[in-house]
C-alpha cells in the first residue's frame, strides 16, 4: 500500500510537470488535458500537487477557451469538489470577472491578489489570462461589426489608446485568430472572412495526416465494437430485450449470437452507380424487358405526391412541353428529398457532420449504398435505380476525373486541376477507409438502434475487409456529388439535397439566373427564360470556375463569366526586411503569401494588380516600401532597371506556365474541330485552351507594360530576394 502511494504521488508530479512544460511551449491544449487528469486523479484528501494544478487549470482554461465554468469536472473526486475552489478564491474571482468580460473589474482582482499570485509564481499566467480577454473582446466585436476604426475598438475594448488597439489588432491577424486589414490612412479596420480555400497542396497533406490519425482511432473503435457485439452475455442480454425496441417491417430480424457471420453472408457486392459493367447493364435490360420493374423516376415521383408539372424524361436531361419565364417548371416535395437531415432524422445531429463537404456527400453515398442493398424494399429504389443509369455522368456525357484512369489524366498536363486531382488521388485510400470504417459506423452508434447499426457495420465492414470497395466506392462518391444541389437560406442539415429532379438530369449553365430553391415543404425551379417543346431545362450552377465544374459536374463552359485561373506570389523569407514588408504588404489588403485571382477578360487588370506586390519584394531601402506598394501602372518610383526586372519575372513566368501545356492553342482547336475526338479528352482540351487563353492574355499585358517604360532598352537589375512565383 505505501508503494502504490508512492507510485501515485508521483505519477500526479509527473503529469502536473508536463502540464508545466507544455504551458511553457504555449501548448495550451495539451496542457489543459494533464492538469485535468491531475485535477480528476482519485483522492481521499486534496493534496499540494492537486491544488496547484486547479490554479493552473482555471488559468490555461481562459486563456484557451475564454470561459470558466464554476464547477468542477463529474468525475472529479469528492474531496477536489468540496475543496478546491474554497482554497482558491483568488483564481475563481479571476474567472468570474473574466466570464462578465470587464477589463476593470478584472484588473481590479488582479491587483487585489497580486501577492497570492506572485507567491504561486502565477503572476505570468494571469497576465497572459488578462490580455487573452483583450484579444475575446476584440474577436466578439468580428462578429458585430463589418467595419471599425481603431479608436472605437480601443474605447469598446477598454484599450489605452488606438495605438494600443492596433497592436492587438496585428497580433491577432498574425497568430491566425481574425482575417481583417487596417486602412493607416484613416484607422480604420474591415474585418474579412477566412482566406482558406482548403485546396492548396499544403492543405491536403494536412488534412491527410488527420486522417491518418482519425482511421487509426476508428480501427481501435472497431475492434472495441467487434470484441463487444462477440460477447455471449451482451448478446444474450440484447435479445432479451429485444421487445422492447420497435423497428417496424422495415428491417429483419437480427440473428443472436452469430449475426455478423450470417449478415456479411448475405451481403451483396452491388454499390451504388457501380460504372457500367457488363454484367450490370445485361441486368438492367432484363429488368427493363420484363416489365413489372420498369417504372420509370417521373412515375415514382408522381406516386409520392409530386405536385403536377410540364416535364418529362428523355435520356439523360429533362425536356418540358412548355414554359414561359417565370414559370415554376417543377416542385419536389421534402419527401422527395435527400438530405442529412432527412437520412439522420434529427436536425441537431446532422448538423455535427456539416464541418465539411466531405464528410456530408459521403454520409449521402453511404445512405444510398446501404438502400441499394435493400433492393425493391427501399423507398427510394426507383430514384437510385436512375442513378445507376446515368453513372455519374454530366451533359457532355463525361464522368468528374476523379474517374479518370492514369492516362486520362495526361489530358490535363499543364493545368493545376492535374496536380490537385494527383493530390486527392494520393489519400484517396485513407478517405476511403475513413468515410467506410470510421465515420458511418460512428454515426450508426450514435443515431441509429442496435439492430439497423449492426446490419449497416456488417455490411460496411464485410466490404472493406474483402476489397470489394476498392474503386465503385470513389465512383459513388464523384456520381452523388455531380448531382448534389447546394441550396441556400436553409439550415446547414439541408444545404446538401439530393433531389430527384435536379442534376444530372437538368443541365447546368454559368449565365443562366434559374436555380433550385427552398420554398416550404419543397424544392423548386422556376425558369428565367421562355421553353418550347423538346428543349432542355438549364438551372444556374453557381459562380464556380471551369476548373470547379470539370471536377463536380464532368464539363467545361466556354462562355463561363466567373473562370479564373490563380498566381500564388511570396516574399522572400530570407529578406532581412521580410516583416517590415509584410506588415507593409499587410496593411493594403496583402498577405505575405498571396495569391491573385486572374478572371477571364480581366486579364490586364489582375497584371496591374500584382506589380505593387512584386515591386514591395525588390525593393531594398526601407523608406520607399510604403509608397512603391501604392503605385499603379508600369511607371512609379523605383529605378527603371528594377521596375524592367520585375516585369521580365512576370512575363517569364507566364512563358513558363504556358510551356508547360504539350499542345499550342492552334492545335487545340485541331482537335476540337475533330468530331471524333474522345468525350473526356474533349472537355480536357475545351478546359487546357481556356486557361492557355488567360495566361496568354496576361502575358500581352505584361509586354504591353514592358513596351510602355521610358527606356525599353535598359537592363534589368539583379535582386537577391526578388518574390516567388508560382
Amino acid at each position: 500500500m505505501l508503494i502504490y502511494r508512492s507510485n501515485f504521488s508521483y505519477d500526479m508530479l509527473f503529469t502536473y510537470d508536463r502540464g508545466m512544460i507544455c504551458i511553457g511551449q504555449k501548448k495550451f491544449q495539451k496542457a489543459l488535458e494533464l492538469l485535468y487528469n491531475v485535477v480528476t486523479a482519485p483522492m481521499h484528501s486534496v493534496n499540494a500537487i492537486a491544488l496547484e494544478a486547479y490554479k493552473k487549470y482555471v488559468l490555461v482554461t481562459l486563456i484557451h477557451s475564454g470561459q470558466f465554468s464554476v464547477s468542477l469536472p463529474k468525475c472529479a473526486s469528492t474531496a477536489a469538489q468540496r475543496h478546491l475552489k474554497t482554497w482558491s478564491i483568488p483564481y475563481t474571482e479571476v474567472g468570474n470577472c473574466y466570464n462578465e468580460g470587464k477589463i476593470s473589474e478584472l484588473q481590479a482582482v488582479v491587483v487585489a491578489h497580486s501577492s497570492d499570485f506572485e507567491k504561486d509564481n502565477n503572476l505570468g499566467l494571469v497576465k497572459q489570462a488578462v490580455s487573452s480577454l483583450y484579444k475575446r473582446n476584440i474577436l466578439r466585436l468580428t462578429q458585430k461589426y463589418l467595419t471599425l476604426s481603431l479608436q472605437d475598438i480601443a474605447n469598446m475594448v477598454q484599450l489605452a489608446n488606438a495605438k494600443e488597439a492596433e497592436m492587438h489588432v496585428l497580433q491577432m491577424i498574425q497568430d491566425g485568430q481574425i482575417h481583417a486589414l487596417i486602412n493607416q490612412k484613416d484607422g480604420m479596420v474591415r474585418f474579412l472572412e477566412d482566406p482558406e480555400q482548403y485546396k492548396t497542396s499544403e492543405m491536403i497533406e494536412v488534412m491527410d495526416s488527420v486522417i491518418q490519425r482519425t482511421i487509426g482511432l476508428s480501427k481501435n473503435l472497431i475492434a472495441m465494437d467487434e470484441s463487444l457485439s462477440c460477447d455471449p452475455l451482451y448478446l444474450g442480454k440484447v435479445g432479451r430485450e429485444r421487445q422492447r425496441y420497435d423497428f417496424g417491417e422495415d428491417f429483419d430480424t437480427v440473428p443472436q449470437k452469430f449475426s455478423m457471420t450470417l449478415c456479411c453472408s448475405a451481403s451483396s457486392s452491388d454499390t451504388l452507380l457501380a460504372g457500367g459493367s457488363p454484367k450490370e447493364e445485361d441486368r438492367q435490360s432484363k429488368v427493363s424487358s420484363k416489365g413489372d420493374d420498369s417504372e420509370d423516376l417521373k412515375l415514382w415521383m408522381d406516386k409520392k405526391g409530386l405536385p403536377p408539372c410540364k416535364l418529362m424524361i428523355r435520356s439523360i436531361n429533362l425536356y418540358i412541353t412548355l414554359l414561359l419565364k417565370g414559370d415554376v417548371a417543377f416542385s419536389v416535395p421534402n419527401s422527395l428529398v435527400v438530405t442529412l437531415e432527412r437520412v439522420l432524422g434529427n436536425e441537431t445531429i446532422a448538423e455535427l457532420l456539416t464541418t465539411n463537404k466531405l464528410s456530408e456527400l459521403a454520409c449521402l453515398a453511404l445512405y444510398l449504398m446501404y438502400e441499394k442493398k435493400q433492393g425493391k424494399k427501399s423507398v427510394w429504389y426507383p430514384y437510385i435505380r436512375e442513378l445507376d443509369r446515368q453513372r455519374g455522368r454530366g451533359q457532355l456525357d463525361v464522368e468528374s476525373p476523379l474517374l479518370w484512369s492514369e492516362a486520362e489524366l495526361e489530358y490535363l498536363t499543364g493545368s493545376p486541376t492535374k496536380k490537385f486531382l494527383r493530390g486527392l488521388r494520393g489519400s484517396k485510400e485513407n478517405i476511403r477507409s475513413l468515410i467506410l470504417s470510421g465515420l458511418w459506423l460512428d454515426l450508426c452508434f450514435r443515431c441509429f438502434g442496435y439492430y439497423l447499426r449492426l446490419q449497416l457495420s456488417c455490411f460496411f465492414v464485410w466490404n472493406v475487409e474483402n476489397g470489394v470497395l476498392t474503386s465503385s466506392d470513389l465512383c459513388c462518391f464523384a456520381a452523388i456529388q455531380s448531382c448534389v444541389v447546394h441550396l441556400q437560406n436553409v439550415s446547414l442539415a439541408r444545404r446538401f439535397a439530393l433531389v430527384p429532379l435536379g442534376p444530372p438530369l437538368l443541365a447546368y449553365c454559368s449565365n443562366c439566373k434559374a436555380l433550385l430553391t427552398a420554398v416550404d415543404g419543397a424544392v423548386e425551379l422556376v425558369v428565367d427564360r421562355a421553353y418550347k417543346a423538346g428543349d432542355p431545362i438549364v438551372a444556374w450552377c453557381g459562380p464556380q470556375p471551369n476548373a470547379k465544374l470539370l471536377l463536380n459536374y464532368g464539363f467545361v463552359d466556354e462562355d463561363n463569366p466567373y473562370d479564373r485561373i490563380i498566381v500564388e506570389a511570396a516574399l522572400s523569407t530570407d529578406d532581412p526586411q521580410y516583416q517590415d514588408k509584410r506588415l507593409v504588404a499587410q496593411r493594403k489588403g496583402k498577405l505575405s503569401q498571396q495569391v491573385f485571382q486572374v478572371r477571364v477578360g480581366k486579364e490586364r487588370e489582375a497584371v496591374q494588380d500584382m506589380l505593387p506586390y512584386l515591386r514591395l519584394g525588390y525593393m531594398s531601402d526601407p523608406a520607399e516600401t510604403q509608397s512603391v506598394i501604392s503605385s499603379q501602372g508600369p511607371v512609379c518610383s523605383m529605378s527603371p532597371c528594377m521596375e524592367r526586372a520585375v516585369l521580365d519575372q512576370l512575363a517569364d513566368y507566364f512563358m513558363r506556365r504556358l510551356s508547360r501545356y504539350p499542345t499550342t492553342l492552334k492545335e487545340d482547336d485541331a482537335l476540337l474541330a475533330d468530331p471524333s475526338l474522345n468525350p473526356r479528352k474533349r472537355v480536357a482540351t475545351r478546359l487546357v485552351r481556356l486557361e492557355k487563353k488567360m495566361l496568354a492574355a496576361c502575358l500581352v499585358a505584361t509586354v504591353d507594360f514592358l513596351n510602355e517604360l521610358p527606356d525599353t532598352t535598359i537592363s534589368p537589375c539583379p535582386a537577391l530576394y526578388a518574390p516567388s512565383l508560382k
